[in-house]
């Protein structure tokens, strides 16, 4: 055995960050090595994550961060493995591999709890300066680290993202009947309080277009960000229904029967939601940045942020096409295992 992955993940709610990792790590297990690669995980890890190759490993009767930090750690001194971190924070020790998503707490701190903050920058600089590799999911987020980062050590390799989990994921149609919502009748959005998921464009776009319905899901994470806006305020807007956090199959139905997928981030590591929506066939519309460029090219529409007016504009099906076969957790994946093959 020469590496072991970070399973932190495993107990953490799921979202872009710990999607990738969970996917990643499946893909993984369909093309390294299992004498080469396990899983390390806390204890009180979710049990129903399942791999047929790769060796998962209970270690520690503790959790957290305070797991990552001593029992991982330890793991990797005693069993003299490297270990890979897939989700921005490593052992401080002991750094190695690390996949920085992107810099936006850096470039905007007055957007997070300081706490939070001070640590990720911690994390950043000690695995730029101190480990053996850096991994990032887009040129955009690349080009990003080495800019605020100028005087780092450790090499940066791009990873694919991808789309293909939402193939095993089943329907569940219930949350439109729940909302009293018909297919094709809705533009759907997801809600963070963090400021560069831009929800104030939504509230706009709802206002500005008061005979359309805007569907939102979402919570308010006030651990890490400094709510911008109260989710609960919004229902008082007439065109803007709530749902609330929602299963996977219930985030899928919404996505296959909305008019149109609204993403208006202004900045993004990569964007796994707009791919998600176009996989089951809905349309896009996401900000023009240049990463959502960079990943999705010709297949979406592009907002601008001092526009709140929605017109539909037919999409290219080659370019839906083209962006689907390009991304894919297996591109991602076989990466991995092609620079853990080559890594000395």
């Amino acid at each position: 055995m020469k590496y072991a992955i970070n399973g932190r993940f495993l107990i953490q709610r799921v979202t872009g960050v710990q999607r990738f990792e969970r996917e990643i790590v499946k893909a993984l297990d369909d093309c390294a090595d299992s004498d080469s690669v396990c899983v390390v995980v806390p204890r009180d890890y979710d049990k129903s994550f399942k791999l047929h190759n790769l060796k998962i490993v209970e270690t520690g009767n503790i959790s957290g961060i305070l797991w990552e930090q001593t029992s991982f750690y330890l793991y990797l001194k005693q069993n003299n493995l490297i270990g890979i971190n897939l989700g921005n924070v490593a052992p401080l020790l002991k750094p190695d591999i690390v996949c920085i998503h992107d810099v936006k707490l850096v470039l905007n701190p007055q957007w997070f709890n300081w706490k939070y903050v001070v640590w990720s920058k911690i994390n950043y600089i000690n695995a730029l300066k101190r480990g053996k590799l850096v991994l990032t999911v887009s040129n955009f987020s690349k080009s990003e680290i080495e800019r605020v980062y100028p005087h780092k050590k450790a090499e940066i390799r791009v990873i694919d993202e991808g789309w293909q989990h939402i193939d095993s994921i089943t329907e569940d149609p219930s949350i439109l009947e729940k909302h009293n919502l018909s297919s094709q009748g809705y533009y759907f959005s997801l809600y963070q309080s963090i400021p560069n998921k831009n929800f104030k464009w939504i509230l706009n776009a709802a206002k500005a277009n008061p005979d359309e319905q805007f569907v939102v899901s979402g919570w308010n994470n006030k651990k890490t960000n400094k709510s911008e806006i109260n989710l609960e305020n919004l229902k008082e807007i007439k065109n803007i229904t709530i749902v609330g956090f929602v299963t996977d199959g219930e985030m899928k139905s919404l996505l296959k029967n909305c008019k149109a997928f609204l993403f208006p981030s202004t900045y993004e590591g990569f964007g796994i939601p707009p791919l998600e929506a176009l996989s089951v066939g809905a349309k896009v519309m996401v900000m023009d940045i240049p990463v959502m460029r960079e990943v999705f090219g010709n297949s979406v529409q592009y907002l601008q942020n001092d526009n709140y007016q929605i017109v539909m504009q037919d999409i290219d099906k080659t370019a839906v096409e083209n962006t689907l076969q390009k991304h894919s957790w297996k591109n991602g994946a076989r990466s991995l295992a092609d620079t853990l093959s080559r890594l000395r």
